[in-house]
């Protein structure tokens, strides 16, 4: 069988079956209605024939039974006649019996005409019905002699009985008589012989139409043997060409699932089933490729991690070692050359202390650097912890903030505004770090702001306090905003100042993350910024642990 598409062999599922049922609907209706017309027709023909063959039998018997009533009334007239001569009878009474006899044979007469009339036309009509049949020919003819040689002897009584005497007709209707009942006979045994010809028609095609409604249902029966023993092929047919596939096609998938990377289909041909079978075997393929790829990548990531864990040891290593080795030097740099500049250890010039002025500064400088890149190594280790305090005063810390931030804006034209709201709730959290957030804002705002104000404003939106730290610098260009909040990034401005290593901004966002808090910014070149720290109040907090 020749190559065929899903879609085809699905119609040809359908149809086999279909046309097979139609088939026989179509030849049993056919020879149904066949066999009907037929039997119904030859019905017609034989029940006409059959009562035309009554109604001449009736006919043959009226005549003969007419005609011998003819003859017999003519026979009991002359024997009155003859009685006449040896009795004595009333001459009143001879004429009303003669008068009776008279009105009695003009009855017949008249009754013999009317069968004569009649019989012709039930023979004629017999002739017509069975005049396509030509086997029927000699029987036909035999009984229109028959007929004829009636209807001559009919006719004969008739012509002795209305002429001549009584005595005279004697004699010549005996012989009549007898050939009437001869031919009687013959003619009931003929007519009788016809209608078992119609009956044994009739049930010739009675056993013809069995026979075809046997044929028929051989047939009906043959078509619906073929139609299964199609459906049966065609079945197979479709179970070998979409059910095995298929269930092969499960398989294989089934494999594919359970990690067999190497389960093929290995179907070929133009058929939409082999189309997903090599379609399946491509993407088999494919997914082998990628999980070996995959599984590469993989092992190239694991070495990488066992790198990074490397690089990560060597830094908390090396961060260990900075936290000892830097921060305790410059700690007691920094407190020798206070009590240097203090005179603890002799007098000293004003030259010499703003020498050590200046090297204190430094020193604290160096130092903030130092616990800033320790901050961010604890905040992307995940091991930075907060101190949390309850009833924290942001007002409080506020001021402090402002404080540093006026200290670092005595030589520029800067002007910074307060408006703390007075019924600010209480918060909890790390105080120190809290401080921290603020001044890392601070510190920025009076950095790069040359002339103008920073406002700094404290309010309570929903559970949150805010605080928002606005200056009019020299602003943030949109598609730099997000650097400011990058690790070891800086916006433009913040290069061309030329200060700090671009940690403060990301330090101080994830401590107010860790707060449970946000820290964003709004800011237009040339117009300055506005940094914005929200906090949840302590009530929150609390209402959270529990």
């Amino acid at each position: 069988m020749p190559q065929l598409s899903f879609r085809a062999r699905l119609i040809l599922a359908f149809l086999v079956p279909v046309i097979f049922v139609v088939a026989v609907v179509v030849v049993a209706n056919n020879a149904i209605n066949t066999l009907a017309e037929d039997f119904e027709q030859a019905n017609e023909v034989n029940i006409q024939a059959v009562q035309a063959l009554d109604a001449l039998k009736f006919d043959v018997s009226r005549l003969i039974s007419t005609s011998n009533e003819l003859v017999l009334d003519n026979l009991l007239e002359e024997e009155d006649e003859a009685g006449a001569t040896h009795a004595t009878t009333d001459d009143d009474d001879d004429a009303s019996n003669a008068a009776d006899d008279d009105d009695d044979e003009e009855s017949e007469l008249a009754e013999l005409e009317e069968v004569v009339a009649d019989f012709d036309v039930v023979l004629q009509r017999y002739t017509d019905i069975i005049s396509e049949d030509p086997t029927r020919a000699p029987q036909v003819e035999e009984l229109n002699t028959l007929v004829q040689q009636l209807l001559e002897t009919s006719d004969a009584v008739v012509e002795v009985v209305t002429s001549g005497s009584v005595v005279e007709n004697h004699e010549a209707l005996h012989p009549l008589r007898v050939t009437l009942e001869d031919l009687e006979e013959e003619l009931l045994i003929i007519i009788d012989e016809l209608v078992a010809q119609e009956n044994a028609a009739l049930d010739a095609r009675q056993a013809e139409v069995n026979a075809s409604v046997q044929n028929t249902q051989s047939t009906a029966l043959l078509l619906t043997l073929g139609a299964v023993a199609a459906t049966l092929v065609v079945s197979f047919y479709i179970f070998n060409s979409v059910v095995v596939p298929v269930s092969w096609l499960q398989q294989v998938a089934t494999r594919l699932g359970r990690g067999d990377l190497t389960a093929r289909t290995g179907m070929e041909g133009g058929d939409e089933l082999s189309q997903v079978g090599e379609t399946f075997d491509l993407m088999a393929q494919r997914i082998q490729e990628l999980v070996e790829d995959l599984n590469a990548q993989v092992k190239e990531a694991e070495q990488a991690r066992e790198v990074a864990e490397h690089a990560n040891r060597v830094k908390s290593a090396f961060l260990a070692s900075m936290s000892h080795e830097l921060r305790t030097p410059l700690n007691a740099i920094i407190n020798f050359t206070k009590f240097v500049a203090q005179g603890d250890l002799g007098p000293i010039n004003e030259e010499q202390e703003e020498t050590l002025s200046q090297v204190v500064d430094s020193a604290k400088h160096l130092l903030s650097l130092i616990n800033d890149v320790l901050d961010m190594s604890k905040i992307e280790s995940g091991s930075m912890t907060l101190f949390k305090q309850e009833n924290v005063d942001i007002a409080e810390i506020l001021d402090a903030v402002v404080t540093v931030g006026k200290s670092l804006l005595e030589d520029k034209p800067v002007e910074i505004k307060q408006d703390i709201g007075a019924d600010l709730p209480k918060l909890t959290a790390d105080k120190q770090r809290l401080r921290q957030i603020l001044l890392n804002i601070m510190t920025n705002a009076c950095k790069f702001t040359e002339e103008g104000s920073i406002t700094v404003r404290a309010y309570t939106e929903a559970d949150e306090v805010v605080i928002a730290i606005s200056d009019t610098g020299v602003g943030i260009a949109p598609e730099e905003q997000a650097d400011v909040f990058e690790a070891f990034k800086q916006a433009k401005a913040g290069l061309q100042h030329g200060e700090g290593t671009g940690l403060g901004m990301p330090i101080s966002k994830r401590l107010a993350e860790l707060h449970g808090g946000r820290l964003w910014l709004e800011s237009e070149v040339g117009r300055g910024s506005t940094f914005y720290v929200a906090l949840p109040v302590h009530e929150k907090v609390a209402a959270v642990a529990e």
